[in-house]
């Protein structure tokens, strides 16, 4: 009898999950963001198997309160829903009896035992059954009834909204700018829940390279080695040429040699052409990209 009652419950809660994919369409859910994490109420009832796929079908599960802050965080969002018929019905929770191991005991959906409880003064859940599970009064206490009784559902997303800013990236000595960037956490197929306000995935602001802290240790010429010049550009500023060097750009008053940028001058005057020699070199010592 009682592997008969087990079988019509997984086919039960199969053809309504099927129902529910073909219709949760035309359900209306409210959403409500809180310390990172998207709250959505759904306006449906289902059973607790039922509501558990459901959540998961929107990257989401069904409330884990592990903490007093993490139940008063569901119930401002329940409060805060402004919809009569969500804030005076009860709603599933994440937890439920079980059998399994010694004993009966109360565990969250990942198998996780319950340690931290907010049951309603007036309930004792001392009684367990295998096909109990906990929903909440309102957004706020606990209580428990079978789990293929039907309770309104509300499924959580972590993580959600705009992620943080990456960190500035180093100066880009081509175009003198940095960037960072940030992400859009968002539930697929739920478009009207997304929290992300603006359209900003990314930054530029402006750098110079000169602001880095370069240090170069000048060595003579006969320690330079001897290479095929190019004419020089005019860049003037030792400094400056030789973080143009280093950043792997146009070399054309400097010859870069793994670390050490050897400068190279027109030793017979100006309109000389190709009439250059090392005179002296750079060698870096110590770099600070940020």
């Amino acid at each position: 009898m009682e592997s008969r009652q087990h079988g019509f419950l997984l086919t039960w809660n199969f053809l309504l999950v099927f129902l529910i994919s073909n219709l949760n369409a035309d359900l209306d859910v409210k959403c409500q963001e809180q310390q990172n994490m998207l709250y959505t109420f759904w306006n449906t009832k289902m059973i607790w198997y039922s509501a558990s796929k459901f959540c998961k079908k929107y990257h989401s599960q069904l409330p884990y309160l592990k903490d007093m802050e993490s139940v008063k965080a569901i119930g401002k969002a329940f409060h805060q829903t402004r919809i009569r018929h969500f804030k005076h019905s009860d709603h599933w929770i994440g937890l439920q009896s079980s059998s399994r191991g010694k004993g009966q005991h109360w565990e969250w959906e990942d198998g996780t035992p319950l340690s931290f409880s907010f049951w309603s003064r007036k309930y004792h859940p001392n009684v367990l059954n295998y096909h109990y599970c906990a929903y909440m009064e309102s957004g706020s206490r606990w209580m428990s009834k079978k789990c293929v009784e039907r309770s309104s559902v509300v499924c959580v997303a972590e993580n959600h909204g705009w992620s943080k800013w990456t960190p500035w990236s180093a100066c880009d000595c081509r175009t003198n700018t940095a960037q960072r960037s940030r992400t859009c956490r968002s539930i697929p197929n739920l478009s009207r829940c997304n929290t992300c306000n603006g359209h900003t995935t990314s930054e530029v602001k402006g750098c110079e390279c000169s602001s880095r802290k370069m240090k170069f240790q000048k060595f003579p010429w006969k320690n330079a080695p001897r290479k095929s010049l190019p004419s020089p550009t005019g860049v003037s500023s030792l400094q400056g040429c030789a973080s143009i060097c280093f950043e792997n750009r146009m070399c054309t008053s400097f010859v870069k040699e793994k670390n050490e940028c050897h400068l190279f001058a027109d030793v017979l005057g100006a309109g000389q052409p190709n009439k250059y020699s090392f005179t002296y070199g750079y060698r870096l010592i110590d770099y600070n990209g940020n």
